[in-house]
């Protein structure tokens, strides 16, 4: 999904979403991560940084976004902290498969799937490179703890990457927003690409 689209509008319905908020539960794991490898800071390495709750513990958190939108959502959010959290957040613009933040963490994570944004292998293998320069090694400082990556991904159905049926519109989510408003989320398969185990799909906004 290219950052355009974040960028147009996709930011402004993304937290009302049924399929984010559901994800409710996963900011507690990452929680859990931070606090297994609580000495040091986090980076939170996605495509929508809205995670940065999750370092907690008087920790750095950094939270990495290519989406000047998303990010300027995510600011709204960190600015509701108190002062000394809020200042423990840092928010940086970047694309995923190629960052330098000149830093070394303890815990990096790749929450709610952006990997599977990344459609070519080369991306992946960069975006992976990118967070091993980022991971604090054993020494002194860390003990003898390496950083560690915890990523996220969902399990692909099977039938959605061959079945012409999905390639009539089917309904993804339909939910209100603060405002009144009311979101319909469609989509439909416009191409499969069986080699590469991947689909293009049009998603539509109504």
């Amino acid at each position: 999904m290219g950052t355009a689209l974040y960028d147009g509008f996709i930011a402004d319905y993304y937290d009302e979403s049924p399929i984010v908020r559901g994800r409710v539960g996963d900011v507690a794991f990452y929680r859990c991560g931070a606090r297994i490898w609580r000495s040091g800071s986090r980076i939170g390495v996605r495509n929508g940084a809205d995670h940065f709750g999750a370092g907690g513990g008087g920790a750095s958190s950094y939270g990495l976004d290519i989406s000047e939108r998303m990010l300027q959502r995510c600011n709204q959010k960190r600015a509701k902290l108190r002062t000394e959290a809020r200042e423990r957040v840092h928010l940086v613009q970047g694309d995923m498969t190629r960052f330098d933040l000149g830093e070394k963490f303890r815990l990096v994570i790749i929450p709610f799937r952006p990997m599977q944004h990344l459609l070519e292998i080369d991306a992946q293998i960069s975006c992976l490179e990118s967070v091993r320069r980022h991971l604090s090694e054993n020494g002194e400082r860390f003990g003898e703890r390496r950083g560690r990556l915890i990523l996220d991904v969902f399990q692909t159905d099977a039938e959605r990457m061959h079945d012409p049926a999905y390639q009539e519109e089917g309904l993804v989510a339909e939910y209100s927003m603060p405002d009144g408003r009311r979101v319909r989320i469609m989509e439909r398969v416009t191409a499969f690409h069986r080699a590469q185990q991947r689909n293009d799909v049009e998603m539509i906004f109504t």
